[in-house]
C-alpha cells in the first residue's frame, strides 16, 4: 500500500577521523547514527545499518576478511558486523572511549584500539578478550595507522607534535619528531612501497617524511596555510601522494623528491575532510566538509560519483513549500536548514544557524534546529535549541533576523500561518504560546499566552483565521481563538503524557490530530471537545503526524519505534505499517498538489519518499481511460466508511480547473503527476509537448530534445559569461574564473571554437587559445598569435619575437629585436626574410560544416546508453525521456513496460498511436485485482481477443452478451469445431472462454505431448499456457491440475531462460517438485530441472557449457538425450544480447532493505529480505519483480495450488 520510492542518504560526519572505509567493492561511511554502504560498481546504496544509540566515532574494515566491519560509538558500544548477513558477530561494551581502531591487516580476529586515555589495547574477536598493549607516558596519541605490508608495525600521531613507531611483537617504541616542535599531528600514513617510510602532517600545515626505523627526517615539505587534514599515498606511482584540507576545495599532488606540490586539482566547492586511495581503481574516495562523499578518478580528473551534501545528524523537521511543490526544507541537529529540489533531491541551498545577520560582526555559535516553516515569497523560518527564531531569505542566501522571544531554552516547533503571511507562532520551554509578526523582514513579538508547562506543538488552522492549537507537557491540547481578545481556550484531555505534534485536518474544520509520549495518536472533535478516535499501535513515543489532503479520513503517523503507520480514522484500523526507517521518525510532510506522496525524516538521518499510488491506482486508471476526473471529485469529504471512494481536496479541484485549458499532453501530465511522483516526470512530458505541440522545454531539464540541446547550452554559456557571482554564491561557480572556464567548455562542445579561444584569452590562457585557434581557421590563429605577441611585448618578454615569427609578422619581430637592442637577432631575421625564407601564411576562411554530420546512428547509440544508465538506476521515466529526446517512442515504451510504469506507457501509446495490447492486458489485470469488472471490460472494448479471454475471469452470473460477446455455449461450440479440425490451440482458447476448464486442460496436455514429440516451435506452447491462465482450475481433477501446473512450470522455465530472467532455476525446481510429489509421467525426465540449470549457463558462460553438453547428452538414455537436445536447440534460438532487454527494474527496487527488522518480508525464492516492493501470497512473499517475471512466463501461482498469480 505504502511504497518507498526514493531514499536520500545522510551526509558523512566530519568531526571524527575514521568514518570512511572501503572493503571489497563496498564503500562505507557513517552519519551520526547510521552506516551507509555504497556499491563501488553501481554507486547504489546497498544497505544501511543503524544499531548504535549514540554517535558512531570510528569504522574499520578487516583487510583479510572484507565481510567483517567494526564500528564503535561514543557510548563505547562496539559491533563487529558480518556484512554478508547484516548481523553482528560480536557486541561488546568497552570500558573507555575509543579515538581510533584498526583491524590488524594480518590477523582478521584482532582489532587494535587507541583510547582517549592513551591506552593501546588489543581485542581478540574469537575469545573476546582485551589485552593492554601500551600506554605511552607523556604523549597523547590522536591518530593510529597499521603498516599495510610490514606485519605488526603501526604508527601513532600525537597531540604533542610527535609521531611514534611501534610493533605488535615487542614494547619498544621510537619517537619521531622535528627539531622545532610543530603543532599536533593531524594524520600519519605509511608509504605502501616501503617498510619504513612514514608521512606525518600537522595541524599547522607542516608535513614531514620520516625514516621510522632510523628515526630520521628524509624530507620536510612546504607548510600549507590552509592546513593538511588527510593524506593518501599513490601505490602505483612511487613517491607520489595526495593531501587535502578542510578549508579549501582542492586536492594537492606531491612527490617526495620535491618540497612543494607538483599539481593542484580543484575538487568540489567545500573543504575535504578525508581521502583514501583505491589502488585497483586509480581513484580517491573523498569525504567533504559539506557531508558529501565522492569518488574522484585520477585518470579522468573528475568526480565520477558524489552524494548530495546531506545532513550528517538527526533531521528533526521537514516541510514542503506550500507555494512550490518542488521545494523541500529540512532542519537538523547539525544547526542547518537545507533547501532541496524535491524532483532531484539536489541540495540547492544550506542555511546556517551561526550565520551573521546584517550589521552583525560578532561570531555566533551553531545551534540545534528543531523546526522549520515556509513563509511568503523566499522567506523561511527555523527555531532552535537555544530559544532563537531565525528568519532567512533562502534566495540570497541570507540571515535576516535572529530573534529570541523569551529565554535561552529550546523551541521545538514553529508554524507560519497559511492565512496571514505575516504571522508565525512558536511554543516555548518557559510555558508560552508566542505569536510573532513579520515587520519589514524583522520579527516582532505580538502575543504571549501562558501555559501550565512547556509548549511543544503549535498549529494554525488552515481555513479559520486566528485559530491556533497547542500541545503541551501537561498532556493537554488547547485551541485558542486569538480574535476573541482573551486567552480562553478549548482544553482537550485524553493523553497520558506530553503532547508533541498537532495538525488540523485539511477538510474537516473540527478535527485535530495529536501525537504524544503515551504512544498513541488522538483525533479530536474540537466542536464537541471529545476524542473522535484514539489510534493505538505504536510501541514508543509518537511524533510525526500528517493528513492526506484528498482522503481526509486517512492519517499517517511516525514514532520512536521507527514505524510509519497509515490509519483509517473512520474505523480506527491501521491500513499499513512501514518498517524501512532504522530509528525515531520525527517528521512527515505532503503537499496538496502531490497528495499521495509523503516524505519522512528520522534520527537515522535519511530522508525517504513514500507513495500511496497503489492505493489510488484504480481511480487513476479510471481517469486515464474515461478522461473524466470530475466524477471522482466530491465537493466535500465524508467520514462514512461506506461512502464512495472519492477525492475531495484542494489538489484535485485545482487539477480539474487546469484540465479545461490544457492540450492533451498537459492534461495527461496534470493527471499522472497528481496521482504519482516520479523523478523525470517534467522531462518526460516537456519533451512530449515539444515533439507533439512544439512547446519549448524548460532549459533546466535534465533531458532535452536533440533539437533544443544546443540552444539551451548556448544560453547557459551566455549566463555563465555575464552573471554576477551572487547568482552562484555557495556553488562551485562562485568565482568568475570558474564560470568562464565552464562557459568555455560548453562553447567547445558546441563547436564554437572561436568563442572558446576568446574566453581562454580573457583568462590569459594564451597557449590554449593558440592550440585551439586553427580548429576555427588559420586566419583566426594568425590573429590570436599576433595579439599574443602584442600581449607579451607589453612586458618585453623574450617569447614575443618567436610568436611574431610563427604567425608571419616578420617586420614586427625585427622591430621588437631592435627595441631590445638585440641587433644580431634582428639582422639574422632580416637576412632570412630577404632570402625568401619567411613566406606568406596561406589564407583560409572558417570551416564549412562537414558532410555526413546528420547521421543519427551515433545519436541513437548515445541516447540508448544514457537510457540504460537511467534504467539501471531504477529511473525509468528519465530513461524513457532519453529515448524520446531523439525521438524514439518505441524505445521509450519498452523501458516503461520493463519498469512496470503502465500508466506512463498507456499515455505514451495513446499519444503516439503505438500498439497497446500488452498495456491493456496489464491494466485489465489491475482492474480484475480490484474487482472493477466494468472497468476491466471497458479497457478491452476495442480488443476482441483479450476481451473474450478476460470474460472468463468475470464472476459467475455476468452475461457475456452485456459486453457485446457471444454466450458461453456458442464459444463451446466454436471449441468443438476447432478440435475437429485439429486446431488444438484455438480449441483450448475457446474452451477457456466457455469456461470448460477440464476439457481445456485435457486438450492442452495432449497438445503439449504432441508438440514435444513432433519438435514444433515452443512459442505455440507458450501461447497455450497463457490461455490457461484465464481459467479457474477448481473444477479440474487433481491429476489433470497437477499435470497442467507441471507443464506451466516447465514451459515457464524455458521461456524464462529465453528472456534472461533470474527465476529460471525456481521454475525448474517447481516442475521437478510437482512431478516428484504427484508421480507424473511426462515425456520429460525428472532430471530435467538439473539439465535445464546447466543449459541456462549457456547465456552466461557459453563457451564452457557448450563443451559440457555433448558429455551430458551421451550419458543419458535415448529419450532423455533427445529431450535435452531439443530444449538445447530451442534455447539456442535466442541471442545473448537480447536477454538484457527483458530485465525488470521497478521503482524502489534499488533501495536497501532494513535487514535488521524482524517484520521485513522475506522472499520464499531465496530466503533473503526483499529489496523494494514485495508481492504477498498469503503468509509468504516474493519480490514484486520476481512475481512479475513469474507471471510473464507462467500464469499459475508459485504456491502450486492452481490459483492464478496477478502481481499487476
Amino acid at each position: 500500500m505504502l511504497k518507498q520510492v526514493r531514499l536520500c542518504p545522510s551526509g558523512c560526519q566530519y568531526w571524527n577521523k575514521s568514518v570512511l572505509a572501503r572493503g571489497g567493492n563496498l564503500l562505507a561511511y557513517c552519519s551520526t547514527l547510521a552506516i551507509y554502504f555504497i556499491d563501488l560498481d553501481t554507486y547504489n546504496i546497498t544497505k544501511i545499518i543503524a544499531a548504535h544509540e549514540q554517535t558512531i566515532s570510528c569504522l574499520s574494515w578487516s583487510i583479510p576478511n572484507p565481510s567483517l566491519l567494526a564500528s564503535v560509538s561514543s557510548d563505547n558500544s562496539l559491533y563487529v558486523w558480518n556484512i554478508n548477513h547484516d548481523e553482528p558477530e560480536l557486541y561488546m561494551q568497552l570500558t573507555t572511549a575509543v579515538l581510533m581502531m584498526e583491524f590488524n591487516p594480518y590477523k582478521e580476529n584482532e582489532i587494535l584500539f587507541l583510547h582517549e586515555n592513551g591506552d593501546i589495547r588489543i581485542l581478540n574477536t574469537i575469545t573476546r578478550t582485551i589485552t593492554r598493549k601500551a600506554n605511552y607516558v607523556g604523549v597523547r596519541p590522536s591518530v593510529m595507522r597499521f603498516h599495510p605490508s610490514a606485519e605488526g608495525r603501526f604508527a601513532l600521531g600525537c597531540a604533542e607534535g610527535v609521531a611514534l613507531f611501534a610493533e605488535m611483537g615487542h614494547d619498544n617504541v621510537k619517537r619521531l619528531e622535528m627539531p622545532k616542535q610543530p603543532a599536533a599531528a593531524e594524520d600519519v600514513q605509511w608509504d605502501p612501497l616501503s617498510d619504513k617510510y612514514l608521512l606525518v602532517s600537522f595541524k599547522d600545515g607542516s608535513m614531514v617524511l620520516f625514516d621510522a626505523v632510523e628515526a630520521g627526517i628524509l624530507q620536510t615539505f612546504d607548510r600549507q596555510g590552509a592546513g593538511i587534514r588527510s593524506i593518501a599515498w599513490n601505490k602505483k606511482s612511487p613517491g607520489e601522494f595526495f593531501t587535502t584540507s578542510d578549508k579549501i576545495a582542492a586536492l594537492k599532488v606531491w612527490n617526495v623528491s620535491k618540497a612543494s606540490p607538483i599539481d593542484t586539482i580543484k575538487l568540489g566547492n567545500t573543504g575535504i575532510r578525508q581521502i583514501s586511495y583505491l589502488h585497483d581503481r586509480a581513484s580517491l574516495i573523498c569525504s567533504f566538509k559539506s557531508g558529501a562523499v565522492g569518488v574522484f578518478s585520477l585518470i579522468k580528473k573528475k568526480l565520477e560519483f558524489c552524494t548530495e551534501s546531506g545532513h550528517a545528524e538527526t533531521v528533526f523537521d521537514i516541510k514542503i513549500n506550500p507555494q512550490n511543490k518542488n521545494l523541500l526544507a529540512t532542519a537538523s541537529y547539525d544547526g542547518s536548514v537545507k533547501i532541496w529540489d524535491l524532483r532531484t533531491m539536489k541540495n540547492i541551498e544550506t542555511l546556517y544557524s551561526d550565520a551573521l545577520e546584517p550589521g552583525q560582526y560578532k561570531i555566533q555559535a551553531k545551534s540545534v534546529l528543531y523546526g522549520v516553516a515556509w513563509g511568503p515569497d523566499t522567506l523561511i523560518a527555523a527555531c532552535s535549541a537555544k530559544g532563537d527564531v531565525y528568519l532567512f531569505d533562502y534566495s540570497k542566501p541570507k540571515l535576516l533576523h535572529r530573534f529570541r522571544p523569551t529565554i535561552e531554552a529550546p523551541i521545538f516547533r514553529i508554524d507560519w500561518s497559511p492565512l496571514d503571511p505575516n504571522m508565525l507562532a512558536i511554543g516555548t520551554s518557559d510555558n508560552y504560546l508566542v505569536t510573532i509578526r513579520l515587520d519589514e523582514q524583522r520579527l516582532v513579538k505580538t502575543k504571549m499566552i501562558r501555559h501550565v508547562h512547556t509548549v511543544y506543538g503549535v498549529s494554525w488552522h488552515p481555513t479559520i483565521p486566528n485559530r491556533i492549537a497547542t500541545g503541551c507537557q501537561d498532556s493537554r491540547v488547547r485551541v485558542y481563538d486569538l480574535a476573541s481578545g482573551n486567552d480562553t481556550c478549548i482544553e482537550l484531555r485524553g493523553h497520558d503524557a506530553k503532547v508533541f505534534n498537532i495538525v488540523w485536518n485539511p477538510e474537516f474544520n473540527n478535527l485535530l490530530a495529536s501525537s504524544s509520549d503515551d504512544r498513541s495518536v488522538i483525533v479530536w472533535n474540537t466542536t464537541e471537545r471529545t476524542i473522535y478516535r484514539r489510534l493505538a499501535g505504536h510501541t514508543q513515543n509518537t511524533r510525526a503526524v500528517a493528513w492526506n489532503s484528498e482522503l481526509p479520513w486517512m492519517l499517517i503517523s511516525g514514532a520512536w519505534d521507527s514505524k510509519i503507520m497509515i490509519w483509517d480514522i473512520r474505523t480506527g484500523n491501521c491500513l499499513y505499517t512501514a518498517h524501512e526507517h532504522h530509528a525515531d521518525i520525527y517528521g512527515i510532510c505532503t503537499h496538496p498538489a502531490r497528495p499521495f506522496l509523503f516524505i519522512s525524516c528520522s534520527r537515522d538521518t535519511s530522508i525517504r519518499f513514500w507513495s500511496l499510488e497503489d492505493y489510488v491506482e484504480k481511480l487513476e486508471i479510471k481517469v486515464l481511460v474515461n478522461q473524466d476526473l470530475s466524477s471522482l471529485v466530491s465537493a466535500q469529504g465524508s467520514l462514512d466508511p461506506n461512502a464512495p471512494f472519492m477525492l475531495c481536496g484542494s489538489g484535485s479541484k485545482a487539477v480539474l480547473q487546469k484540465l479545461a485549458s490544457c492540450n492533451e499532453v498537459e492534461r495527461y501530465k496534470a493527471l499522472l503527476t497528481f496521482f504519482r511522483f516520479r523523478g523525470g516526470e517534467d522531462e518526460f512530458f516537456d519533451i512530449l509537448n515539444f515533439l507533439l505541440n512544439k512547446k519549448e522545454c524548460n532549459p533546466n531539464d535534465q533531458i532535452l530534445p536533440i533539437e533544443s540541446i544546443c540552444q539551451s547550452k548556448k544560453s547557459r554559456a551566455a549566463e555563465l559569461e555575464t552573471a554576477s557571482g551572487m547568482a552562484f554564491l555557495g556553488s562551485a561557480l562562485a568565482k568568475k574564473e570558474d564560470r568562464l572556464i565552464e562557459a568555455a567548455k560548453i562553447h567547445l562542445k558546441l563547436g564554437n571554437i572561436r568563442q572558446y579561444c576568446e574566453l581562454m584569452i580573457k583568462l590569459e590562457k594564451w597557449e590554449r587559445a593558440l592550440a585551439f585557434a586553427p580548429g576555427f581557421c588559420l586566419d583566426y590563429w594568425q590573429n590570436v598569435a599576433e595579439r599574443y605577441a602584442q600581449y607579451l611585448g607589453q612586458n618585453e618578454k623574450e617569447e614575443t619575437a618567436a610568436v611574431y615569427l610563427a604567425c608571419g609578422k616578420v617586420d614586427k619581430a625585427i622591430k621588437f629585436f631592435q627595441k631590445r637592442r638585440d641587433h644580431d637577432d634582428a639582422l639574422l631575421v632580416a637576412a632570412s626574410k630577404s632570402a625568401g625564407v619567411f613566406g606568406v601564411v596561406p589564407q583560409e576562411g572558417p570551416r564549412n560544416t562537414a558532410e555526413g554530420q546528420h547521421d543519427v546512428s551515433k545519436l541513437q547509440e548515445i541516447t540508448s546508453n544514457l537510457a540504460e544508465e537511467f534504467f539501471a538506476d531504477c529511473n525509468s521515466i528519465l530513461s524513457a525521456a532519453s529515448h524520446l529526446s531523439l525521438p524514439d517512442p518505441d524505445g521509450a515504451l519498452t523501458k516503461l513496460l520493463r519498469a512496470h510504469e503502465v500508466t506512463y506507457a498507456y499515455v505514451l501509446a495513446k499519444l503516439y498511436l503505438l500498439p497497446q495490447k500488452s498495456i491493456l492486458f496489464i491494466l485489465a489485470k489491475k482492474a480484475e485485482k480490484s474487482q472493477d469488472w466494468e472497468l476491466m471490460m471497458k479497457l478491452l472494448e476495442n480488443n476482441l481477443d483479450l476481451k473474450e479471454l478476460f470474460a472468463a475471469r468475470l464472476p459467475v452470473g455476468y452475461d457475456y452478451k452485456t459486453f457485446g460477446l457471444l454466450n458461453q455455449n456458442d464459444y463451446a461450440n466454436k471449441a468443438e469445431d476447432e478440435l475437429r479440425t485439429e486446431h488444438l490451440k484455438e480449441a483450448i482458447r475457446y474452451y477457456v472462454v466457455a469456461r470448460y476448464a477440464q476439457k481445456a486442460c485435457q486438450v492442452a496436455i495432449t497438445m503439449f505431448r504432441d508438440y514435444l514429440q513432433q519438435g514444433n516451435d515452443l512459442s505455440e506452447l507458450f501461447e497455450m499456457v497463457e490461455y490457461l491462465g484465464y481459467l479457474n482450475l477448481e473444477p479440474v481433477t487433481k491429476e489433470v491440475k497437477a499435470e497442467i501446473l507441471a507443464i506451466g512450470a516447465l514451459l515457464g522455465a524455458i521461456h524464462s531462460t529465453w528472456r534472461g530472467y533470474s527465476i529460471s532455476h525456481i521454475l525448474t525446481s517447481t516442475y521437478s517438485n510437482i512431478c516428484r510429489h504427484q508421480n507424473l509421467n511426462l515425456p520429460i525426465p525428472f532430471s530435467f530441472g538439473m539439465m535445464l540449470n546447466v543449459l541456462q549457463d549457456i547465456k552466461r558462460i557459453p563457451d564452457q557449457v557448450k563443451e559440457q553438453i555433448p558429455g551430458i547428452i551421451s550419458n543419458l538414455g535415448p529419450e532423455d538425450g533427445e529431450s535435452l537436445q531439443y530444449i538445447y536447440d530451442g534455447l539456442g534460438k535466442r541471442e545473448i544480447s537480447q536477454q538484457a532487454n527483458n530485465q525488470i527494474k521497478l521503482i524502489g527496487s534499488n533501495l536497501p532493505a532494513n535487514n535488521l527488522h524482524a517484520n521485513m518480508p522475506v522472499s520464499v525464492f531465496n530466503r533473503r529480505i526483499i529489496q523494494g516492493p514485495s508481492y504477498s501470497m498469503g503468509n509468504f512473499a516474493i519480490g514484486l519483480d520476481e512475481a512479475l517475471m513469474w507471471a510473464k512466463v507462467n500464469p499459475f501461482s508459485p504456491m502450486n495450488d492452481g490459483s492464478i498469480i496477478n502481481p499487476y
